[in-house]
């Protein structure tokens, strides 16, 4: 934990709290330096974004697509 906050860097600071990133590693510590909390946020694809935009526009482009008559 100490070399998480040690090569962390200070995210948000709150009324006597202070809240460390390293990674995806989260650990809130008090003023004095006693942890609160720990958590690591959930892995993201960061490919999926893309996708559901891509997606997304296809979808919309089929849906507002207007046949020319023949």
């Amino acid at each position: 934990m100490e070399q998480a906050l040690e090569q962390g860097v200070l995210v948000a600071e709150g009324e006597g709290t202070g809240t460390w990133a390293r990674g995806r590693l989260r650990v809130v510590v008090s003023r004095d330096g006693m942890v609160i909390t720990a958590w690591r946020t959930p892995r993201r694809n960061p490919k999926r974004r893309i996708q559901k935009s891509q997606s997304r526009k296809r979808r919309e482009k089929r849906r507002f697509h207007v046949r020319e008559a023949r």
